[in-house]
Parts: structure tokens; sequence; C-alpha cells
């Protein structure tokens, strides 16, 4: 009969073991379950980030290209301008 009590005994508290091994596991399932959705959620948000930054560099390139083109007009503008300064310079001094 001792033998038995002792034995249930042994068997209750392994039971209680497992039950508070139980509860630890279910604890670190919910963490590393919160710990993947959190870093999910970074991954989409770097993802949209650089997406957001993708479209912005292409906006300030067109922007460049633009604003080079306009440079480039105004600088012929200008050679054209001065082309015609000097040819009428040099008529009114060979005349």
């Amino acid at each position: 009969m001792e033998n038995l009590q002792i034995a249930i005994e042994s068997l209750t508290e392994a039971i209680n073991r497992s039950n508070s091994f139980d509860l630890t596991a279910w604890l670190l399932v919910g963490v590393t379950a919160v710990y993947v959705l959190a870093t999910i959620a970074i991954c989409v948000a770097n993802f949209q980030s650089a997406k957001a930054t993708r479209a912005q560099l292409a906006e300030q390139k067109r922007q460049f290209d633009e604003q080079k083109l306009q440079f480039e007009e105004q600088r012929r503008l200008t050679i054209a301008i001065a082309k015609q300064q000097d040819d009428m310079q040099r008529r009114l001094l060979y005349r």
C-alpha cells in the first residue's frame, strides 16, 4: 500500500511538473507567435518603404532630366545670341 501511495505521489508530481512545463511551452508559443507577426509587419513596412523610395527616385530623376533639358536649351540660346552679336559686331567692323 505504501508503495502504491509513493507511486501515486510520484505520478502526481510528474503531472504537476508537466502541467507547468505545458504552461511555459504555451507561453513560449505565444511569444514566438507575436515575434513572428511583428517580423512580418516589419517586412511589409520595409517593402512599402522601398516601393515609395523607388517612386520618389523616379520622380527626382524625371525632374533632374527636365531641369537638365531646360539648362541645355538656355545654354544653346545663349550661345546662339552670342554668335549673333559677334556676327553683328564683325559686320559693323568690316563695313
